[in-house]
This record gives C-alpha cells, structure tokens and sequence, in this order.
C-alpha cells in the first residue's frame, strides 16, 4: 500500500502566538506531521497534541529560522484540535499540520534531514526514497514573494505571514531524490525533509489474519 497525501491545514499568526486549530485526518494506516516554525533563529520547547494525543519532537532547526517538527502515529479520524504550547508572542509564526495515510506504523519514516542558510534563493536536499513511499519538505524562509517549488504543493501549501513565507511539498521517486524550494531573493532559510515509509504488505496480511480467526472464533 504506497503512502498517500491526506490533508493539510495551517494556523498563521503576525506577531502573536499560536494557540491551536483543526485538521481532520482519514484513511488507514496514518501518520500526522506537524512543523512549527519561526521568524528568526530562536530556541524553544513546543509541546503539541491532536484530540488530546501528545505528539513527539522528531527534529529542530535553531539556526537562521527556528522550525521543529513532531510526529504522531495512529492519531485518531476525523476532524480533532491540534494544541501548541511553549510559542513567544511578538514574532510572525506558523504551524502546519500534514496528514497521510498508507503509513509504516512502526516506523513511519526514514531519517530527518534539515539545512538552512543565512542567504539563498534556493534550498534543496536530495533524500533516499522507495518507490510507494512519500518525500516531504517543510520550508521556512524570509521572503515576502515567490515561494515556489517543482514538487507537489497541496492547496494551501504555502503561507505568507507578512515578512516571512512558509510551505510543505512532496513527491515520489526512487533511490537518491532531490525535493526543494525557491523563493525571489536572497534570504536566510531552513528546510526539514524525510521519506515516509509505506505500510507493509505483510503487516496488511497480518492484520487481515488477525481479523479472520476472531471471525472464526
């Protein structure tokens, strides 16, 4: 079963802090991602949950832009509450909620992988991916205009926050992939990106069995 895109949703704020909001997530198998990310290089612990469910920390940037990125697997379906804590008021600010299904439930994705730069027009980073699996990128950068990206952009990808623009993207391939970003000028920026790993065909299998002996039963 290859990873597939479910949703995406987003709560911007300039210049206060970010509290929560709703995204809704369907299918089997699934995994929400959610990135946080700053105007400016800064340090914080931000905590977040979804329907009451904490979500753990997988990586951060502290550098040039402040971005971190936590995981949940199995969140529960339908439309629930994301909730962030531990954001500064005073500062452009944005959370991003991205949500698929078809998903390693173990182990639902490779190794993080993250750069940023204090001046650039471009960023990109090339990541091992599996054909069925999903390459995704969180981008921050300090551009007012022209984010843009060769890779799939769902709709409401991208985010201005008055000074600042932030977007997730994705794509499939196989072996070593570039996934990346331009913007319209020479800017500080940071970028998360990782492969999420489809569901196994045993583990369907396996599951399947499961359901048959209860059956049988």
């Amino acid at each position: 079963m290859a990873v597939a895109f479910d949703a995406v949703s987003t709560a911007l704020s300039a210049g206060t802090t970010i509290t929560g909001w709703n995204h809704t997530c369907s299918g089997s198998d699934r995994v929400l991602y959610v990135c946080v990310a700053l105007d400016g290089a800064a340090n914080f612990t931000v905590t977040a949950t979804y329907n009451g469910v904490s979500l753990t920390e997988v990586s951060e940037i502290t550098s040039n832009r402040f971005q971190v990125l936590l995981r949940l697997i199995n969140p529960a379906s339908g439309t629930n509450e994301i909730q962030v804590a531990g954001l500064p008021g005073g500062v452009n600010q944005v959370g991003i909620a991205f949500s698929v299904n078809g998903t390693d439930q173990t182990t639902p994705n490779d190794a993080i992988s993250t750069t940023n730069g204090a001046g650039a027009t471009s960023v990109s980073q090339n990541v091992t991916t599996a054909a069925g699996d999903l390459l995704v990128s969180f981008v921050a950068v300090d551009s007012t205009t022209g984010l843009t990206s060769s890779q799939t952009i769902p709709s409401g990808g991208t985010y201005d926050a008055t000074s600042s623009e932030y977007g997730v993207n994705y794509t499939t391939g196989s072996g070593s992939t570039a996934i990346a970003w331009s913007w319209d000028s020479s800017v500080a920026h940071a970028q998360t990106a990782f492969n999420v790993r489809q569901a196994s065909a045993g583990a369907a299998v396996n599951r399947n069995s499961t359901r048959l002996l209860l059956m049988g039963a």
